[in-house]
Formats: C-alpha cells, sequence, structure tokens
C-alpha cells in the first residue's frame, strides 16, 4: 500500500490521524493482482490524498480502518477513475466488507 498527497488541495483536519493508521498497517506487502485507488475528498470536496491498494488484504484493512475513523464511502462518486471516500455517518462492518470485495472483483 502507498500513498500520496495531491498538490495544493487542502487536506482535512484528522489527515494526520489517517496517516498514522495507515503506516500501522500489518497488511502483507503482497501484490495478489487486484489494484485499485481510494481516493480521500478534503474540505473542499476535492482529492486531496491517494491510497494505492494492492490486494485483497489491504483492501479490508484500509476500508475497516476508514470505518473506524468515521469515513464511508461516497455513493458510487469518482474523480479521475477512483472511488471517494468521504467522512460521513459510518457503515457496518459486513457492508465495508461487501464494498471491498465488490471493488475487488471489478478490478480482478
Amino acid at each position: 500500500m502507498l500513498t500520496r498527497l495531491v498538490d495544493d488541495v487542502e487536506p482535512l483536519s484528522v489527515d494526520s490521524a489517517l496517516l498514522r493508521h495507515l503506516q500501522a498497517s500489518s497488511a502483507p506487502a503482497v501484490q495478489s493482482g487486484i489494484g485499485m485507488s481510494i481516493g480521500i475528498e478534503g474540505p473542499t470536496h476535492r482529492v486531496y490524498r491517494v491510497i494505492d491498494i494492492d490486494n485483497l488484504i489491504e483492501a479490508i484493512e484500509v476500508f475497516e480502518m476508514l470505518q473506524v475513523l468515521g469515513f464511508t464511502i461516497d455513493g458510487g462518486r469518482e474523480e479521475n477513475g477512483r472511488p471517494l471516500i468521504t467522512p460521513k455517518a459510518p457503515c457496518s462492518s459486513l457492508q465495508m466488507l461487501a464494498i471491498a470485495r465488490a471493488m475487488a472483483a471489478l478490478c480482478a
């Protein structure tokens, strides 16, 4: 998993907590042919951080971590072909797992 900031876009005030959680990831660094990018939307409603995920284990871990931080997927919205994650009411773990599996299947 890699993450990067988008130039000249204001980050969320919780970005440092998000980054700490991403750095604490315990997912194995293996590539399974499943690749996806998740854009994190900032306060100006533009993507400011991109998280590149290489396997289903990473995807599930990232979605669970985002849920803990109060994020959820913004209903089918994309920017530059990337699904967006925005701070809204959290989903259940089963909903997040279903979303991760569906996205992985689309990328396979």
